[in-house]
């Protein structure tokens, strides 16, 4: 059963390989021979953030996605970095 923010994706939009939530705001698509699905969200910053959603379905793939998002915005509101840059240094 789909989330409460979640409406049923149409099947032509899946077909397409590109579905559009919230307003715009999150983007879920595919890329190459890939079957699962990607999630690109845009915040206040006006820059485009891209996750993995890890899923095939793309209904989980949209809660995914949306969760994200709102984690991601719930985390700029407090002037948390959403995303952050990682060096672990195991090139030695």
């Amino acid at each position: 059963m789909p989330s409460k923010h979640l409406k049923l994706v149409p099947k032509a939009a899946v077909e397409a390989g590109i579905v559009h939530l919230r307003d715009g705001a999150v983007v879920l698509y595919k890329r190459g021979a890939s079957k699962r699905w990607q999630a690109r969200y845009k915040l206040d910053d006006a820059k485009w953030h891209r996750i993995s959603t890890k899923q095939v379905n793309v209904q989980y793939a949209g809660e995914v996605a949306c969760d994200a998002y709102d984690r991601a915005r719930f985390l700029r509101e407090a002037n948390v970095p959403v995303t952050t840059r990682r060096f672990d240094g195991s090139l030695y």
